[in-house]
């Protein structure tokens, strides 16, 4: 086997136990589910195992480089785009019932997602409600834009043989 080889199979192997170990990681937040810092885990352990499972995937020796031109390669850096504004859509909405709800007077219960009329509550920062939405849109829109830009240039160099 060549070095190089070896190499990413190895990568592939520390990304895929990283990966195994964060959704561990997010099924004990899921388990102890209470307040702040489990939600807190659970965005951060949810962030881990997309990175990790992402690399891992990106690091993977291919037989053979698949074609920007065939069907996966076209339809992908859709679907990657289309999560990546679903998961943007997400963190949008927070924000704007946070401050619809600040605005007409109230508390916004960040934990719950719902807006308090009678008491004052504490601010929780957006990272750590929102962790693993604003991780999954940077990285799918990433993969999207990258994909993209694959197809684009393949289609660009198939244009200028013909």
């Amino acid at each position: 086997m060549h070095p190089r080889r070896a190499t990413r199979w190895l990568g592939v192997a520390l990304f895929s136990l990283a990966s195994i170990y964060a959704v561990l990681g997010v099924l004990q937040a899921l388990s102890l589910f209470q307040g702040e810092r489990a939600l807190w885990n659970l965005n951060l352990w949810a962030s881990l195992a997309l990175v990790a499972g992402v690399l891992a995937w990106q690091v993977a020796p291919k037989a053979e480089p698949p074609s920007p031109l065939s069907t996966p390669g076209r339809v992908m850096p859709w679907l990657q785009g289309g999560l990546a504004l679903y998961f943007a859509w997400q963190v949008l909405r927070h924000l704007a019932a946070v401050d619809a709800c600040l605005d007409h007077g109230g508390s916004f219960d960040y934990l719950a997602g719902a807006c308090n009329m009678q008491e004052s509550l504490p601010y929780v920062p957006l990272h750590k409600t929102h962790g693993f939405p604003i991780v999954a849109a940077f990285v799918l829109g990433f993969l999207a834009v990258r994909g993209y830009l694959r197809l684009r240039n393949a289609r660009q160099g198939a244009a200028s043989e013909a």
